[in-house]
């Protein structure tokens, strides 16, 4: 993706950021908050310049983009209000189900 932000779906894949994170603003690393195998909810929630990640319930991520954001070379891009909604699994051994979109 070239443009706007990626809400992680990784539990035990080989990318090293988790179920929860939101790439380039708060990467989960050490923790694992869900299974392989088992359902959970994640709610990803925009308001304005506002983005929440939930797991099951739990805020992984509150996040409120600044006025200019720093981005890393290659990535200046990622912004709200640019870019898409994508489903995407990197792994090519993992098989993920999505239900209530």
């Amino acid at each position: 993706m070239k443009k706007g932000y990626e809400a992680k779906v990784c539990n035990t894949c080989i990318d090293k950021r988790r179920t929860g994170s939101l790439l380039i603003v708060k990467e989960i690393l050490d923790t694992l908050p869900v299974k392989d195998d088992e359902w959970f909810e994640y709610h990803i929630i925009v308001s304005g310049k506002r983005i929440i990640l939930k797991v099951n319930g739990e805020t992984t991520v509150d996040y409120t983009e600044p006025e200019n954001p720093e981005r890393p070379k290659g990535r200046e891009n990622r912004i709200l209000s640019h870019g898409q909604i994508a489903l995407q699994a990197h792994d090519p051994n993992s098989t993920l189900f999505y239900r209530s979109i």
